[in-house]
């Protein structure tokens, strides 16, 4: 078909069907309109079918425009979520209104907890029970009720069992590698979660035989102190992450201090090609004095202790299948 198209072409722009030679127009002989007849017919649908249809070329183009852009402001990995349907997909298939925050923009921040890191989204009210260096919140996504947001920590839920809402004070900052909003009801994926779900999801272990870290310091008013040590690698089949911090404030207001101390520790196991093991440590006990209430002669204190043990295990199986299971 291409051959025979450029013969007609040829032929039509060698007899001067379009400019004509002679000073005087005559009329085309019939053959010479039919063949300009139907080379007008099948050029079209030649090029046509050596192309793909409209609508896939134009999905092709959205694709890797959109992609192109998006890694304008992230990495790779930070275009792919989990908290949508609970399986990891692209951001751009996702239905649902998410809302990604990476640890480079944490780092930005220079935020000294997840409450101030989640007072910056959009759509996200974090009401403070009184500010301070580092104070005590509740949630609240598009005006939902704190009982009615999920928050996770690398799919441990986080909530109270007495009253649902969640505290987000003894999470270290420095340990978050992004946090996922979904805002909207996600009951369906996550059970109670009328208002949304927080999924602050932790860094990686390393994967370099040589052992990398970062060490921080910080001091400002009020004696307000902050000491963060990292640091990760990888020993043969087993890839570790460790964190270990401290906080300390005298309070930007009278009688109300603040402290500390916080460990974590993340250590993966591949023995082999197909079989994952992942198992999490995190210690953490921060305590707040909420300052003297004169109106009600009472003095506010929060003391918690947090310690949680996580595993997981990801089998790959034969055929495309797998199994995956935490406790």
């Amino acid at each position: 078909m291409p051959e025979l198209m450029r013969a007609l072409k040829t032929y039509i722009i060698d007899k001067s069907l379009f400019f004509p030679r002679r000073k005087t127009p005559f009329p085309a002989p019939l053959f010479q309109r039919l063949a300009f007849s139907i080379a007008a017919i099948l050029f079209p649908l030649c090029t046509f079918a050596e192309s793909p249809p409209p609508a896939v070329r134009t999905q092709i183009a959205l694709q890797d425009s959109t992609k192109a852009d998006l890694l304008l402001f992230w990495e790779e990995k930070d275009l792919y979520v989990e908290s949508a349907t609970r399986v990891e997909k692209p951001l751009t298939q996702a239905a649902e209104n998410i809302t990604v925050i990476t640890a480079r923009e944490i780092e930005a921040m220079n935020a000294h907890s997840v409450a101030e890191v989640l007072n910056r989204a959009a759509g996200l009210f974090v009401q403070y029970l009184g500010q301070d260096f580092v104070t005590s919140s509740l949630l609240h996504i598009q005006g939902s009720e704190p009982r009615h947001v999920t928050v996770l920590l690398d799919g441990v839920v986080w909530n109270f069992l007495s009253d649902g809402s969640a505290e987000t004070l003894d999470i270290p900052v420095r340990i978050i590698d992004r946090i996922e909003i979904v805002k909207g009801p996600a009951s369906s994926a996550w059970g109670s979660s009328l208002g949304g779900v927080i999924n602050i999801i932790t860094k990686d272990t390393g994967e370099t035989a040589i052992p990398r870290g970062s060490a921080s310091a910080s001091y400002g008013e009020a004696d307000s102190q902050e000491y963060t040590v990292e640091l990760h690698g990888k020993v043969g089949p087993v890839g570790y992450y460790l964190y270990a911090g401290r906080q300390n404030s005298d309070g930007l207001r009278d009688s109300r201090d603040y402290e500390r101390n916080s460990f974590y520790g993340k250590v993966s196991v591949n023995p082999n090609d197909d079989l994952d093991l992942l198992l999490t440590v995190g210690y953490s006990d921060p305590f707040l004095s909420g300052g003297d209430n004169k109106n009600l002669l009472a003095d506010s204190r929060t003391d918690l202790s947090t310690l949680f043990v996580t595993g997981a295990l990801d089998l790959r199986l034969p055929r495309g299948l797998g199994l995956k299971g935490g406790v």
